[in-house]
């Protein structure tokens, strides 16, 4: 191990790391390893080589056996909130405290190295069954693929291998990435390429959804289709661009909080209530906004009178308003959430719905397409959150919308064919490959087939809403 080299980066990056978030307890009696998860310690291991070989029984492609060569005695640990307890300890010591570290859970941690043809690997991972062999300065891990690029296969080898591990096995994925995101060192160190430019779409998506069965199924009772889409700023704030579409640059994008109202000549739902300011200001990860009180006032009393509430996804500023009415007993019979919303215990909880709240709501269970009302077809669309749907809306007089939800924070993403970049959907636990998906079928189906005549709504499009009422096709306001 180069000792200077790893020192001169511990201090970089301790002197740049703040918690994104707050990251969840530890939950147990551990022994003294363990730190809280708050502030975990993080190895720095390196190894002159290392290869992945099958693991028998793995259908998966994502178990492999890592053979690391050439590791050295000691292992360099620095804190993520303090620059005077940086070191080193003995790389067996670690290893034969693990189970006391991490007893049944295996830690996620981020690989980096170079490929054979020079081609630099990152992947988060979670590390298992170590067998160290001093003498050898060889060590064994079953390593568990868990993303990154490229991905791992059998037989291939790894120089200039590092291994950042936490010792704290409820530092997850998400909250890497959240510390990753958090610091420019750390993103310097695993590689601004991989975490945050690549947001790979696949070529094709044909026959994801069957748009004829959609349109159909909302145009049933053509007699009562709803009469008008309404929109209700509740938040205004901002996206940096790299964040919301991968590897782009410039200025901020402005980014809207609404919710909507779908109003029938008799009645009205409406869709994505989102959290009041104190909720947001707690888990919006310091972005700046403004707040519209009115408009959330006004939302709670037009809750009250509506006849069914629903939402995209579980994320509180799609949610959280509806948990937190001052009318919640009534609201809660109108509530129509999703069995995965409802299932979807660490979002659905941040957004206000505690297991006793969830108890009271019944959940709605149904697979691929579900017409709520006339007019209305729900999409089952898991990606951005496993309780993930698209909502098509079908007005009566001809014109439809396609609420996307957060399939897309930026209309860009749909027109350029990029995704939120990796470190962001990490931080997430997004599903990669179903929202390239999605994004790839909403490209070639609806924004490059205006003749349908279906407007996307990419509610986080501040300007795109904007464009929606200037022009007549959302109104502006609650009714």
């Amino acid at each position: 191990m180069n000792t200077h080299r790893s020192w001169l980066h511990a201090v970089v990056v301790v002197t740049f790391i703040m918690l994104f978030v707050s990251l969840g307890g530890c939950g147990g009696d551990a022994p003294t390893p363990i730190i809280h998860a708050q502030n975990p310690n993080i190895y720095e291991l390196s190894a002159g080589s290392a290869s992945f070989s099958a693991v028998a029984g793995d259908t998966t492609g994502t178990t492999f056996q890592l053979s690391l060569a050439n590791v050295g005695k000691d292992i360099f640990f620095f804190p993520v909130q303090s620059d005077s307890q940086v070191g080193t300890t003995a790389v067996a010591s670690v290893i034969s405290s693990w189970l006391g570290i991490y007893g049944s859970i295996a830690p996620v941690s981020v690989l980096k190295g170079t490929l054979p043809n020079q081609e630099k690997i990152v992947l988060f991972c979670k590390l298992d069954k170590p067998v160290y062999q001093e003498a050898t300065g060889r060590l064994n891990f079953s390593i568990t693929y868990l993303d990154g690029s490229p991905k791992p296969v059998s037989g291939i080898t790894v120089t200039d291998l590092i291994l950042l591990i936490p010792d704290n096995s409820s530092t997850g994925q998400e909250e890497w990435a959240q510390l990753l995101l958090s610091s420019q060192s750390l993103q310097a160190f695993v590689g601004k390429t991989v975490l945050t430019d690549l947001s790979p779409v696949p070529e094709s998506a044909v026959g994801l959804f069957d748009l004829d069965a959609i349109e159909k199924l909302a145009a049933n009772d053509t007699d009562q289709l709803p009469l008008r889409l309404n929109r209700l700023m509740i938040f205004r704030s901002g996206f940096v661009r790299w964040q919301a579409v991968a590897g782009t640059s410039g200025p901020d994008y402005v980014s809207s909080i609404p919710s909507f109202q779908v109003v029938y000549p008799e009645k009205s739902v409406i869709i994505d209530p989102p959290c009041g300011e104190a909720t947001y200001r707690k888990n919006s990860l310091g972005h700046t906004f403004q707040f519209y009180q009115d408009n959330f006032d006004r939302l709670q009393k037009t809750m009250q009178q509506a006849d069914l509430i629903f939402s995209t996804h579980e994320h509180f500023d799609h949610i959280g308003g509806l948990a937190e009415s001052p009318w919640l007993d009534q609201v809660l019979q109108k509530a129509v959430l999703t069995q995965e919303q409802l299932g979807s215990t660490k979002w659905i909880e941040q957004s206000g719905f505690g297991a006793k709240l969830r108890a009271r709501l019944s959940p709605l269970k149904y697979a691929n397409y579900h017409r709520l009302l006339p007019g209305i077809v729900l999409i089952h669309t898991p990606g951005h959150s496993v309780g993930h749907q698209m909502i098509y809306i079908k007005l009566k007089g001809g014109g439809a919308f396609l609420l996307t939800g957060d399939i897309a924070w930026n209309f860009d993403a749909l027109r350029k064919l990029t995704g939120r970049p990796l470190l962001v959907s990490l931080s997430l636990g997004e599903d990669r490959d179903m929202t390239g998906h999605q994004i790839r079928w909403l490209h070639d189906e609806i924004v490059m087939k205006p003749e349908r005549g279906i407007q996307v709504v990419v509610s986080h499009d501040f300007e795109m809403l904007e464009g929606f009422v200037a022009n007549g096709l959302i109104g502006d306001g609650f009714e």
